[in-house]
């Protein structure tokens, strides 16, 4: 079964960025500075902050593999307003993967200044694009009711945590940006776990392809 397949493969990518996204963010709590914290790179080398920025890169890519996955298995529903939500949110963590890697030209940068006002000014805009598309996809996701429990309402969750706490946090200082990552990063481990579980029951109403967006509103 396609879907169910795509569903599985989407739920595990969750699982593992969930996971290696969290882990990123604990290092980075952690890990002695090695530079001052009026640098960009904080608390990296330029030559570590680089290393670390492609690895978010790569990182984005499996989450953008679990969002396309997550709609396109029908786990959404297969309305306008799925199809609006699964579109606008692999753009969305697609252009933040681009940001991760554009940013490493700033590395050596001071910290704050007119370059990093303009970088923290693209993430803020980008991230809350990011929030408002997954706020869409889960809506679609809460009606369509394919998802049981806590996996209804999982994206919509996780859409409502990008606008507050993280934003916020992110605003407030390294520290709590950080924290604030990491535990959204758990919800999509937790997404993936039940997007896996779903797909893997016997009476799993996933559908034998995957799902093609349709004119009218509604599933």
């Amino acid at each position: 079964m396609r879907a169910r397949r795509v569903a599985i493969s989407g739920g595990w990518a969750a699982v593992v960025a969930g996971m290696l996204g969290a882990g990123a963010a604990a290092f980075l709590l952690v890990v002695p500075p090695v530079v001052e914290a009026d640098r960009y790179s904080f608390p990296l080398t330029a030559a570590g902050f680089a290393i670390i920025q492609i690895a978010f890169f790569l990182h984005h890519l499996l989450v953008v593999w679990a969002l396309w996955a997550f709609w396109r298995a029908g786990l959404a529903g297969r309305g306008v307003l799925a199809t609006i939500g699964g579109i606008a949110s692999v753009l969305a963590m697609l252009a933040l993967s681009v940001q991760e890697l554009l940013v490493i030209n700033a590395a050596d940068s001071a910290y704050p200044s007119p370059l990093t006002d303009v970088i923290e000014a693209a993430f803020g805009t980008i991230t809350l694009a990011t929030g408002a598309a997954l706020i869409v996809l889960g809506i679609a996701a809460v009606r369509a009711r394919v998802l049981s429990g806590s996996g209804r309402w999982l994206m919509l969750g996780i859409g409502v945590w990008v606008i507050v706490p993280l934003t916020p946090a992110i605003f407030a200082g390294f520290e709590l940006g950080r924290i604030a990552i990491g535990l959204w990063l758990l919800l999509f481990t937790w997404l993936g776990a039940e997007m896996i579980r779903y797909a893997r029951t016997s009476n799993a109403a996933v559908a034998d392809t995957v799902a093609q967006p349709r004119i009218g509103a509604g599933r």
